[in-house]
Parts: C-alpha cells; structure tokens; sequence
C-alpha cells in the first residue's frame, strides 16, 4: 500500500484529503506544520507529498529544503498546493524541491490522477536504484568464491587506515595463499582448483569474527583486515585458520578429496600515517617466510 503524507493546517481541508486518499487505497499521514511533516517522514517513509505552502513554524518550501537535504528523502515527489496562480510562486515550488504544483481549491481527480503519476516516477526511479545496487555490489564481489575482491579491499583497507590515524585504533592484516596451488591445478585440472578456491573461501569466512573483512586478493591468496586486533589475536586467528584448512581434507567429489594446507602473513599497523601499500608489502614478507621455512605455518611481521 502505497503511502501519502499531507501537510496542511486546516482541520476541514486535511480531512477532505484523507477521505479521498483512504478511499482510493492510500495509506495517510497527516501533519499540520512543517516541524511536525519532517519528525512523521522519518517514521511513515512516505512515498508521496502533497503540501500546502503556508504553513505555521516553517513553510512548506522550508520544510521540503530540510527534507531534501537528507538521503532519505531526497527521491519523495512533493506535490505543493497553493490558491496562488503567479508563476514566480510555482517556480520557487520546483526550486524547493518540489515535482508538481496543484491549484487550490482542490479538483480531486485532477489530485488522484497527479498522485498516480508521482508514484510511477518514484517507483522508477526506486527500481533504478534497486538495480544500480545490486550492480555496484557485484562490482565488489569476486564472482567465484563470493568473496569481496581486491577492488573493496582497497576501499575498506583505505578507511581502516584512516580510523587508525584519526582514533589511534589498531590494525592487523592477515595475508594467506594455498600451498602447491599450481600443482593442484597441473595434476587435477582447473575445476578441481576452482572448487579448493571456493572451499578455501567458504572455511575462512566461518572462522573469521564478524569484524574482520575477507578477500580474495587475486589467483590463490586472500588478505583478512582484523580491525580492533593485535598482533596476538591476529596470530590466535591465523593459527585457528590454519588448522582448519590443513586438519579437514578438501572433498571435491565422491571419489577426490584432497589435503591442502595453506601459509599465512601478518603485519601489524601500529604507527599513524601508514599506508596500505606499506602494511601490504610487510604482510606480503611475512607470508614468504612462512612459505620459506616449509609452508603451513604462520609469520608475521610487526
């Protein structure tokens, strides 16, 4: 059911409205000033506006400015009724943030048949965004494994960075890669190393907290961004990680499962003004010497 809100200060007039509105099937809100239409959009959501200019304590232009100033309500036609027939005051409607303008006194059909066209305008414009979305989190997803792919990482590592130097908060990054990947690939084929990287996924994200933010950095290594953890509680986490890739074989069909171990490494932002490339790079060491000294096992660097 869709929903209209009318901000009218007139008793009589408001009613009017409601009864036409209610019969046609419209969930109605009424506010009688502009302070009281700004506190009821934040909890009727409407999807519609119909309001009078004059209004006691703030305008309806005000109130529609104020209203249109946050994300929330930004896309809700407004639909401004006025006995004025100056084409100064119509304009300064569509200034406001307005989408239509109606004369009073009110033809009602003229109202039914303006409230249906907004509704199809914001109906669009919300399935639009709906779409755009779900575009956008694709766009940061790895089609694979599900994962967030290096293009968030970026982002999220970026703003993790930024608590660090603005909260003096602490940060860890967990870099991870399977161990003899290539040779899984030469020896099973493709699809067998596209299942491990899709198990390998699966596992890190029911061992990692709701904090942490996994990725796949690229071809067979991942990065875990451990917000609010040390050096201790990354390690703590990297070794539970570990463990569980190396000790539970991975099960690609009834007649393979394979044992797959992987190498961790662990850098610590402890110093304001770091950059991702830096704490990267000392992550990305950490995990060499974990591969150097006979893989599966975790390195870390502070």
């Amino acid at each position: 059911m869709s929903r209209v809100m009318i901000v009218n200060d007139s008793i009589l007039e408001g009613r009017i409205l409601l009864d036409l509105l209610s019969r046609r099937g419209y969930q109605v809100g009424i506010a009688r000033n502009g302070f009281d239409a700004l506190t009821m959009a934040r909890t009727f959501h409407p999807d519609v506006i119909i309001s009078d200019i004059v209004l006691p304590r703030m305008s309806g232009l005000d109130m529609i400015r104020r209203l249109k100033e946050g994300t929330e309500g930004y896309d809700i036609p407004v639909i401004f009724a006025s006995s004025s027939e100056a084409k100064n005051d119509r304009l300064e409607c569509l200034k406001a943030g307005g989408s239509d303008y109606i004369q009073k006194p009110i033809d009602h059909e003229e109202l039914i048949l303006r409230v249906e066209v907004a509704l199809r305008h914001k109906t669009s414009i919300d399935s639009l965004k709906r779409r755009e979305g779900i575009l956008r989190a694709g766009s940061l997803r790895d089609p694979l494994t599900g994962l967030y792919n290096r293009r968030y990482f970026d982002q999220k590592l970026a703003e993790e960075l930024a608590r660090v130097d603005r909260y003096g908060s602490i940060l860890t990054l967990i870099m991870l890669d399977i161990d003899h990947f290539k040779r899984i690939n030469d020896n099973h084929g493709h699809l067998v190393g596209d299942k491990i990287l899709i198990t390998m996924a699966g596992r890190l994200k029911l061992n990692v907290r709701a904090t942490d933010t996994v990725c796949r950095f690229g071809g067979e290594e991942f990065a875990i961004i451990a917000a609010e953890t040390d050096l201790k509680g990354a390690f703590t986490l990297a070794e539970k990680m570990r463990e569980t890739v190396a000790n539970e074989p991975f099960v690609v069909s009834d007649d393979l499962a394979l044992t797959v171990t992987s190498s961790f490494g662990i850098s610590e932002c402890k110093r304001v003004n770091e950059t991702a490339q830096t704490l990267i790079d000392r992550a990305d060491k950490a995990l060499y010497e974990a591969k150097k000294s006979g893989r599966n096992r975790v390195e870390w660097l502070g």
